[in-house]
């Protein structure tokens, strides 16, 4: 095709999807650089036969053979060899300067190398430079910023390193036999691949591991996310995935394991107004295991995690799940829920949502724990509670646990929730409060007639409703509570004295000395609240040594405007 040309400089694109190489470029004695598209399988003979300006040859990674004096009579003194070739013919160099070859271990570039006296290097890595497609097997770090035009599917093993560049694709499907791994090298951790069509940015069927990288969604479809999970395994370590109108992460698989041991995952949709996209999706169709170990967990509508799936394992040890309008953690009608070590689930409405009927399990030592809780009936909130914390310990815990109902520890040592049948709504002012609650107990046959008055920020209306029942009474009682009081502390000075000291150090290494032996340590909220310095829901020596140590630091600094609150955020 161009053998004795005076071309320079060959790109082929992958349009090509039959390419003859036998003697390809023979004898074009200025050609410096060429691309192949991975159509490309054999390099045949004297495909750069006297090639003598050429600098390298960069083999696809779909090449499989080398024939006979394929690069005889080229100058360049070096040539990476791809684990896909397993056939090298033994005069495929013949006539060359090439005395080193890179490639992988134990692969048919070693072999070549070390039976005709050869330099071999091993190889982690090697360069891509194409600006039109991304490669679809190998191990390679980006050189420069790639432009796809249309989607890529990935069958085989690939470890793509972003290094800091810029991929924009439509989508990069990963079949049933892909492994794939991306990661960012980048100190600035600038690597991105972004979606630019209304798809999944990557969807996967098999194995796909995330180090690192950027990872932008913006598709519009609801059932899209920026990552699909439709089969197979995914372990997230690190990097951003967004999806700016649909899920950042969308879960399918039937029996993989997904684990998220770091990274952020955020559904970012106040833009479009979308409720229903989710940083997480548990898609109806999973009946997989998800582990939450680590990372962020972020929707600035929806529900952090949330979804509907037929039946699942969520284990969540660590992490942060919040949502900024609704629930950090929707859980789930036919899944199973196990929460242990450090807890934090929070959102507008609430941290965990509990359907009628669940409950979530305990399956380890709760090391700390920041979270609410909205349950849709009474009943038990927690399984194996009481296996890690003491009824003591765990009942000077409850007032700092917010929820729609009341909270009390059970015989056997588990959270229950008293959650009233209706509640109207509560206006508090500095007057008294009056809250309108309906329970139900049993009793006769009665009727009851009660007329209510609900406040809201629209005008006032009044309803008469008249209940009747057999067996079980709805009672309608006005609880009228004294005003409410506002707590007030200053963080630090446990004994109100308007000083924090060594005095107050002590009085909280005492409280901890009393509660740790399960006595009443004495204190009240505020004290509790005060006494709490690094807001780990702990009171302990850590607490007093924080204090210490602030008031050295402003008696020496004389630093007497800054607060504890300030020193702490700065420490």
């Amino acid at each position: 095709a161009f053998s004795g040309t005076a071309v320079k400089s060959v790109v082929i694109p992958e349009s090509v999807v039959t390419l003859d190489t036998n003697s390809l470029f023979m004898g074009c004695k200025k050609l410096e650089s060429v691309v192949l598209p991975q159509s490309v399988t054999v390099i045949y003979s004297n495909a750069f036969k006297d090639c003598i300006m050429l600098k390298e040859v960069d083999i696809p990674d779909s090449v499989t053979a080398i024939q006979n004096d394929a690069f005889s009579g080229t100058t360049f003194t070096s040539l990476f060899i791809p684990s896909g070739v397993t056939m090298i013919n033994g005069n495929a160099l013949r006539g060359s300067k090439i005395d080193t070859i890179y490639g992988f271990k134990d692969s048919a570039a070693e072999t070549f190398a070390k039976k005709n006296g050869l330099d071999f290097i091993e190889s982690e890595e090697r360069a891509w430079k194409r600006t039109d497609i991304l490669p679809v097997a190998g191990v390679y770090k980006l050189e420069c910023d790639v432009d796809v035009k249309s989607y890529i599917t990935i069958s085989g093993m690939l470890d793509l390193d972003l290094n800091g560049h810029t991929v924009k694709i439509p989508e990069i499907i990963c079949n049933s036999t892909s492994n794939v791994i991306i990661r960012d090298s980048d100190q600035q951790k600038k690597g991105t691949i972004i979606c630019t069509a209304d798809s999944n940015l990557i969807t996967s069927y098999n194995k796909l591991t995330i180090y690192g990288g950027n990872f932008y969604g913006y598709d519009k479809k609801t059932v899209c996310a920026t990552v699909r999970i439709n089969d197979g395994s995914f372990d997230y370590y690190g990097g951003e995935i967004i999806g700016y109108y649909s899920h950042a992460l969308s879960l399918r698989t039937k029996d993989g394991i997904i684990n998220i041991m770091g990274g952020r995952l955020k559904a970012s949709s106040a833009e479009n107004g979308k409720t229903n996209v989710y940083s997480i999706w548990l898609a109806d169709t999973f009946a997989g295991t998800l582990n939450i170990s680590d990372g962020e967990m972020h929707s600035d509508i929806g529900a952090a995690v949330s979804g509907s799936p037929s039946d699942c394992i969520v284990n969540i040890s660590g992490g942060k799940i919040i949502s900024d309008k609704d629930y950090g953690l929707k859980c789930l009608k036919n899944g199973t829920v196990n929460l242990s070590g450090n807890i934090c689930i929070k959102g507008d409405k609430s941290g965990i949502y509990v359907p009628n009927g669940k409950s979530v399990n305990i399956t380890g030592a709760i090391t700390g724990a920041d979270v609410s809780v909205y349950a849709e009936a009474s009943g038990i909130l927690t399984n194996g509670l009481g296996k890690y914390i003491s009824d003591s310990t765990l009942k000077r815990y409850l007032p700092y646990i917010k929820s729609n109902g009341t909270i009390s520890v059970n015989d056997d040592g588990e959270l229950i929730i008293d959650v009233p049948a209706v509640t109207s709504t509560t206006s508090v002012s500095g007057s008294a409060t009056s809250t309108t609650t309906t329970t139900s107990l049993t009793s006769t046959s009665t009727t009851t007639t009660a007329s209510t008055t609900t406040t809201t920020k629209k005008p006032t209306t009044t309803t008469t409703a008249t209940t009747t029942t057999s067996t079980i009474t709805n009672i309608t009682t006005s609880i009228t509570t004294a005003p409410v009081k506002p707590v007030t502390y200053t963080l630090g000075d446990v004994n109100n004295d308007k000083q924090i000291n060594a005095v107050d150090a002590s009085s909280v290494l005492a409280y901890y000395a009393m509660i740790s032996t399960n006595q009443d340590g004495g204190y009240d909220e505020e004290q509790k609240l005060a006494a709490d310095v690094n807001h780990d829901g702990l009171i302990n020596a850590v607490d007093a040594s924080n204090i210490l140590s602030y008031y050295a630091y402003v008696s020496t600094t004389k630093e007497t405007s800054m607060s504890m609150e300030e020193y702490m955020k700065k420490n």
